[in-house]
């Protein structure tokens, strides 16, 4: 219920505006276009290096309403996929933590784009220019791992003791993000454009990737639920006969937020709003000759 009370009314409030912007006929232009790129995050198995084996694909659609050259309104879709795995991280602690995960992203986002500089001209137009942006939005996520060949979901076996410890609850699934970054368009028309941007999204939660604090007591949470256990301390995996309970030490980074980030390409087209018309011509308008 946190969400609803939270998030959903702050983005809410964003999605209301673009509503009232559309009806108040402040557009110059609408703009519909596609994006398609590859999908990365930073956290607790990516942080040092970047691992070109968990870069996956990201598809979108998006409108933006487009108030002058300068300023635009841009609402967007997204669906893509992290992953990460302690097998790529060099400090042999780490590695021997032996976490894995990937999620699903499905976002949903308003932004402010806003142009900083323009290039040339066609037709009385800009022919190219580069934007930042920032704004708000949702995402939808749920981290998986992989167990003896089947996709288990995390974030019910309450890996870090959500489900046995009565002072922590469990992670939300849905979280409030702040999209930001930059873009160059090039207009191939006055309707047609591409454009290449690097996109960065600030989540508010640490657990897209499921670890964010201390490991929980196995023994306890094994009594409970055999596999969150297996789930949530995997050590024993890799290592041979390795008995040890790591209840109370560290799992994850909990200081910081997880972050993921997008590279792609987008293609628009934009149609352009009629101008309104402020009186029509009447047989009494005509000259007397």
């Amino acid at each position: 219920m946190r969400f609803y009370k939270t998030n959903l009314r702050k983005v809410g409030f964003a999605l209301a505006s673009i509503i009232f912007l559309v009806y108040s006929g402040k557009a110059q232009s609408l703009e519909l276009g596609f994006f398609s790129g590859k999908s990365s995050y930073l956290g607790e198995m990516q942080f040092e290096y970047y691992e070109p084996n968990h870069s996956n694909s990201a598809f979108g659609g998006f409108v933006t309403l487009n108030f002058n050259k300068w300023i635009g309104l841009k609402t967007e879709y997204i669906t893509s996929r992290i992953s990460g795995s302690d097998a790529n991280l060099i400090d042999p602690d780490l590695k021997n933590r032996n976490l894995s995960f990937q999620t699903d992203l499905n976002e949903f986002s308003s932004k402010l784009q806003i142009s900083i500089a323009t290039f040339g001209k066609m037709a009385n137009k800009p022919l190219a220019r580069t934007y930042i942006f920032g704004g708000v939005g949702l995402l939808r996520f749920n981290p998986k791992a992989n167990h003896g060949g089947q996709m288990i979901e995390l974030q019910k076996l309450g890996t870090e003791g959500q489900n046995i410890n009565s002072e922590m609850s469990p992670y939300d699934l849905t979280e409030m993000i702040i999209p930001f970054g930059m873009g160059f368009q090039f207009n191939l028309s006055s309707r047609l454009a591409i454009a290449g941007e690097l996109k960065f999204r600030h989540v508010k939660t640490d657990y897209l990737d499921d670890v964010s604090s201390m490991y929980p007591d196995i023994e306890v949470l094994r009594e409970k639920d055999p596999l969150a256990a297996d789930l949530s301390f995997r050590t024993p995996e890799i290592i041979e006969n390795y008995e040890h309970n790591p209840a109370g030490e560290l799992r994850g980074d909990g200081r910081k937020y997880d972050t993921y980030f997008f590279v792609g390409g987008n293609v628009s087209y934009k149609i352009i709003k009629q101008k309104k018309v402020d009186k029509l011509p009447t047989f009494y308008d005509d000259p007397i000759n």
